[in-house]
């Protein structure tokens, strides 16, 4: 049985996408090890699955000063380095598999090529840099923004980072599409693996959970939004549109779920107080997903309103398929991945990126038309279940990556 060793540089669980992808793997004749970071009073292994072990570190708050600097300036983390070596010489690491960009050329390092290593890109990096600082206190920061997060050295160590690995996943097409174009680097080497829901997360989440806290939104016409909360998310859309909207649809309520940045929620809570629509909006904060899964139910509409950059318009979020698998009509920005795939599968409606207008104009439209919400949520289910939009779609690339992994 083959050893992979994970290497994920924070808390686990949860990660959706790093439990999928184990889960796969370890059902189908791997041992899967986690290298993550601890909390307090958490065992340093333990099984979390079978066979799926998590290993967990401590990294002393001298070394993850020194090692901002080293990421940042030569894309390597001495104490990580360490831990890595470690972890693949006392499990017995066959093939090494690195979640995101930071960690790959120091996984490098570590397996001093003789393993294989494949590097999970879940964003365009040096592009994610630039619109999370814009989310945080240090936005206005020159250091941050021109120095330690600077866009040309992060696109360097990223092709640096992606040519020393044996393999590159990607979750989107278009992420795909940047590599090859930006960097010139071989179609063969970039598998996509999507950010899609299995065809039951939703029918069993639901079975599973207590909504009753939540069934007073039946009285409402609720249109909801789950996930991260960032200045790229195009939250601020969704506000405008809720002040258009507010005399328009009686009992209308938009619940915006998720966490991010205290900077961020900030500015949120103070754009509901300017609008004056605290008695539409409603923020509950981080909900897991057992019961943001009920906000899913009593919705008639998702909406995804992230703005178009280099980051967004190169990922795919999970509560696309969520939204889908529940039958729920969807409104997504025009974000390439996002317009792409609800108009391939005619499962919602596209608003012009960051245009609080466009979107009040679409939410109106499928209030006033429930016909339509239906047709439209029936077939966003239907691409799921029957199409290629889940992830027993992308297991299958996921186990052939793995089975011709040299």
């Amino acid at each position: 049985m083959k050893h992979i060793g994970m290497i994920l540089e924070k808390f686990f669980p949860p990660d959706i996408r790093v439990e999928k992808e184990a889960v796969s793997l370890a059902k189908n004749g791997y041992r899967i090890f986690i290298l993550s970071v601890g909390k307090k009073n958490q065992p340093w292994i333990e099984e979390w699955k079978k066979n799926i072990f998590v290993v967990r570190i401590s990294i002393k708050r001298m070394e993850r000063s020194r090692d901002f600097f080293l990421i940042n300036f030569f894309n390597l983390k001495l104490s990580w380095l360490k831990q890595i070596k470690w972890f693949i010489k006392t499990f017995h690491i066959d093939i090494l598999h690195v979640h995101d960009l930071p960690l790959v050329y120091t996984s490098y390092k570590a397996t001093k090529g003789r393993i294989p290593l494949v590097a999970d890109l879940h964003e365009v990096y040096p592009a994610a840099l630039q619109v999370w600082a814009r989310s945080s206190s240090r936005h206005n920061n020159f250091f941050y923004k021109r120095i330690f997060y600077n866009y040309n050295r992060w696109t360097y160590f990223e092709k640096r980072a992606i040519l020393k690995a044996t393999k590159v996943i990607t979750v989107i097409e278009e992420a795909k599409e940047r590599l090859i174009r930006k960097y010139g680097i071989n179609s063969r080497k970039i598998e996509v693996i999507s950010n899609y829901a299995a065809k039951k997360d939703i029918d069993n989440a639901l079975h599973n959970a207590d909504c009753s806290e939540w069934e007073y939104l039946n009285e409402y016409f609720v249109v909801s939004y789950v996930g991260g909360l960032g200045d790229h998310r195009g939250i601020d859309a969704m506000l405008l549109s809720a002040y258009y909207l507010k005399n328009k649809i009686p009992k209308l309520k938009m619940v915006i779920v998720g966490s991010g940045e205290s900077y961020y929620l900030t500015h949120l809570k103070s754009l509901v107080q300017t609008l004056k629509i605290e008695d539409v909006v409603l923020l509950p904060g981080y909900l897991p997903f057992n019961i943001a899964v009920c906000i899913i139910k009593f919705s008639q509409i998702g909406i995804i309103p992230h703005k178009a950059n280099e980051h967004t318009n190169n990922t795919i979020p999970h509560k696309l398929t969520q939204y889908m698998l529940a039958r729920k009509p969807v409104i997504v920005s025009s974000c390439a991945p996002l317009k792409r795939i609800v108009e391939e599968t005619q499962c919602g409606l596209v608003f012009s990126v960051d245009d609080a207008q466009s979107l009040a104009e679409n939410i109106y439209h499928l209030y006033k038309n429930e016909r339509l919400r239906i047709q439209l949520g029936n077939n966003g289910r239907t691409a799921v279940l029957e199409g290629q939009y889940n992830w027993e779609h992308e297991e299958e690339k996921l186990l052939s990556l793995y089975r011709n992994l040299k």
